[in-house]
């Protein structure tokens, strides 16, 4: 296994449940990519496909705009250029529905999967809590409430109430007295990443699974009937190997026929002290924004969505911008008490849909390119992923997230 973030440990979890034993190797250290600083939601109903209408036209007005939670280069890599071109052809409202429904195959089970790993022996909790949406006017409503329509046109389960000025102010106190609509969505969760990510790295070594950190991997190869992963450490040598590297997925992808494109979409979050934690998530569609609440009266703020390198050094702008874009929404916000500032790299697939099976290598699988959603369906990916190695499934199923498509 490559990659110790909650995708790769969900992976090597759920084949230990089929009997495997496990490695897992990491760059760096666990959870030490996108599933630390997340907002940590585990929301199915929000679960969608990122290209779509919408995200395009947004996109084109937000490209000028350095105010935006949108970050595109004026100058993109070439690499860039073709991720965005392929991005923008999938921006079609059929491709989206279509995409949709195999994305409905992972969230529907998507908290089952949690569920399991729990009641299994990962000593960690999710909370079961609405997400609740707040709109300044509620005009700027409408595209969220026609996701939702359209994700129930397509079979996903949805149940949303919506709140007057009043009554969202009644679900939600900390809310500023502004704003004028909201959105409450019914049976979601949320959870500590981090936590839940170490402590399911905790079972898996416990199981017997072997972990290592401070291990770059160069390369993945056939030799033989063997897998040999390639370090600047040394080799080690497999039976198979699960490549769930996040978004370094394409260095090492690429040799073995994935030409599906994926690019880093960098967030950033912090943490503030609020005069009393939220009572869940809570989601402003206007300004991509998720908080969600956090230990000792603190409240985690996510953002961003910056489109370049994983690897180049964030900037302290984003993180004053998150303050800045978020105090319309609150009577105050405490900016000085800001504090675990964080930028980590995304998975996004220039199609919107994750990244799960076999390669053209026999033995090498891939699991990533989960985009925003890989706490919601890091779970159910290696559970899907782990019966499929195990040859207990024909692939059929995940014939849309192919690798190979």
């Amino acid at each position: 296994m490559v990659g110790a973030g909650l995708v790769g440990l969900s992976c090597a979890w759920h084949l230990q449940e089929l009997g495997f034993e496990v490695t897992v190797v990491d760059r760096e250290g666990v959870a030490s990519g996108a599933s630390w600083g997340n907002a940590g939601w585990l929301t199915p109903s929000l679960s969608a496909p990122l290209p779509e209408p919408a995200v395009l036209r947004y996109g084109i007005k937000a490209i000028t705009n350095r105010s935006s939670p949108l970050v595109v280069p004026l100058r993109p890599s070439g690499s860039l250029s073709a991720f965005l071109a392929e991005f923008a052809l999938n921006c079609r409202a059929k491709t989206w529905s279509t995409s949709m429904a195999s994305m409905r195959q992972l969230n529907q089970p998507s908290l089952s999967a949690y569920d399991q790993m729990i009641d299994g022996d990962v000593q960690a909790e999710t909370v079961s809590a609405p997400v609740v949406c707040g709109f300044l006017h509620e005009d700027d409503a409408h595209p969220l409430i026609e996701e939702l329509r359209l994700m129930v046109g397509s079979g996903q389960e949805v149940h949303a109430d919506f709140l007057t000025s009043s009554e969202l102010s009644a679900a939600e106190p900390l809310l500023a007295q502004g704003l004028r609509f909201g959105v409450r969505i019914h049976g979601q969760r949320y959870v500590d990443p981090a936590r839940f990510t170490h402590a399911l790295a905790e079972a898996v070594v416990r199981r017997g699974g072997t972990l290592t950190q401070d291990w770059p991997v160069t390369a993945v190869a056939r030799r033989g009937d063997r897998i040999v992963i390639k370090g600047k450490a040394g080799e080690l040598e497999s039976d198979a190997v699960v490549i769930a590297t996040g978004a370094w997925l394409p260095q090492l992808v690429r040799p073995h026929g994935v030409k599906v494109r994926v690019q880093a979409g960098r967030g950033y979050s912090l943490t503030i002290a609020v005069p009393s934690p939220p009572q869940g998530p809570l989601y402003f569609p206007k300004a991509r924004l998720a908080c969600t609440p956090v230990v000792d009266g603190r409240m985690r703020v996510a953002g961003m969505m910056e489109f370049g390198s994983p690897d180049a050094p964030g900037t302290t702008r984003r993180w004053d911008l998150l303050l800045s874009t978020l105090a319309p929404y609150f009577d105050s916000i405490d900016a000085d008490s800001a504090e675990d500032l964080w930028r980590g790299p995304r998975p996004v697939s220039a199609d919107g849909l994750p990244i799960i099976g076999g390669t053209s290598t026999p033995g090498v699988f891939v699991a990533g390119g989960h985009g925003m959603w890989g706490v919601t369906l890091g779970p159910i990916t290696g559970r899907v992923l782990a019966e499929h190695v195990a040859g207990r499934t024909s692939g059929a199923e995940l014939r849309a997230f192919s690798p190979l498509r």
